[in-house]
């Protein structure tokens, strides 16, 4: 994962729940996920999240579900998270980033556009690609804010009382 984001946000002194609340909301990730998905029946995900929560050592790697039109499909942006006592002080270290084929991705659409620049010679090729590769920037930062958004929201409403 390629961190594009880091945050860090202090928890109230009792606040014990969290970890709790994102297992219980969070399905199973694997290969196999949208195949018993599909097996059950189930159009849309039931759960706000795909992922692990591992509650021994107080991490958590997560994706959003129910983004594109249908809202059937996971979020491109990986959330990690890790509950850190310092202190007397209770904090959540959160790192929001894009998984390997999102940089592949990425990456496969720069070469291509250098390719085109440089040896093809009509323009439009290359205007195209640019626009692709523009496009693909755009949706991630909006994939970013978005997850974002949407965890800060999740943990409001399942009331874990944040410090500001």
């Amino acid at each position: 994962m390629l961190t594009l984001k880091q945050s860090s946000l202090l928890l109230d002194d009792n606040e014990n729940k969290l970890l709790l609340h994102l297992q219980l909301d969070t399905a199973a990730w694997g290969w196999t996920a949208s195949l018993n998905r599909f097996f059950k029946g189930e159009f849309t995900w039931q759960k706000p999240w795909i992922g692990v929560v591992h509650l021994p050592t107080n991490k958590f790697e997560i994706q959003r579900t129910r983004t594109g039109i249908l809202r059937s499909n996971i979020s491109s942006i990986q959330i990690r998270g890790r509950v850190i006592v310092d202190g007397m002080q209770k904090k959540i270290e959160l790192k929001f980033g894009a998984p390997w084929y999102a940089i592949i991705n990425f990456m496969s659409l720069s070469l291509l556009l250098v390719v085109a620049t440089f040896f093809i010679k009509e323009n439009w090729i290359s205007v195209i690609i640019l626009s692709l590769w523009i496009i693909h920037v755009l949706f991630i930062l909006t994939e970013l804010n978005t997850s974002e958004n949407k965890f800060l929201e999740y943990l409001k409403k399942n009331g874990v009382n944040l410090k500001t």
